[in-house]
């Protein structure tokens, strides 16, 4: 939990001097709405939405996530919900105000530190075989119900590329790293019962964790 203090304290100054930073004239920007389709492999719908100041190089974004997934097979059934929220302030590397227009593709290095805040809530019953003591030693079935529920946070640093396509649709690939921490509302009866997901909602993750991601976004 040291390492979750001091990174949220040395993240908040880096937001308080950007967002002050940003106050000053924001006449030419651009606003995206972004979507990840890679996430919906784990049963969840990221999406997210940037402000950027083309004359300070600088992108806020802000990024909403939401997991509803029921899943049963013979012995075991699960109903997961899950939520989660990412801030991102984005420092810009090329001069946005120089990058030419008539070019079909732009490319545009950035970085940015994050902070993210997440709810997993998990309810599994699984369902096993006893067999009697005595003969004729029938099974009996037996059913367990786990509970898993966890808020955690986490933070850390990413670095990747925006490219510019045609005007109007935009591409983020970045990758980084950082520090998640789990808190445990309700412990489960065994963690094995529970569908973890993406990182985004594993609900158990403390440490040291990497990142990647891959977005679409376009101009409204």
């Amino acid at each position: 939990m040291k390492h979750i203090k001091y990174l949220t304290i040395c993240l908040s100054l880096f937001f308080l001097n950007t967002f002050s930073y940003g106050q000053e004239q924001t006449t030419n920007s651009v606003h995206l709405i972004k979507f990840s389709p890679f996430h919906l492999a784990h049963h969840t719908f990221q999406a997210g939405y940037e402000f950027q100041s083309l004359s300070k190089n600088l992108g806020i974004d802000l990024n909403f996530g939401y997991m509803s997934y029921n899943r049963s097979y013979s012995h075991e059934s699960e109903s997961i919900n899950g939520a989660n929220i990412e801030l991102q302030v984005r420092r810009y590397l090329a001069d946005k105000m120089e990058l030419r227009s008539d070019r079909k593709i732009n490319i545009n290095p950035f970085y940015t530190p994050y902070l993210s805040l997440h709810y997993y809530n998990s309810m599994s019953d699984y369902t096993y075989s006893v067999a009697e003591d005595s003969f004729p030693y029938n099974s009996i079935e037996e059913t367990v119900t786990s509970h898993l529920e966890s808020y955690s946070i986490g933070g850390g640093l990413l670095v990747g590329v925006q490219l510019k396509l045609f005007n109007s649709l935009y591409t983020d690939i970045f990758f980084g790293s950082g520090v998640k921490s789990a808190l445990i509302k309700n412990k489960p009866v065994d963690e094995n019962y529970h569908y973890t997901g993406s990182i985004h909602f594993n609900p158990t993750l403390n440490g040291i964790i990497g990142r990647a991601g891959f977005r679409l976004g376009i101009i409204f």
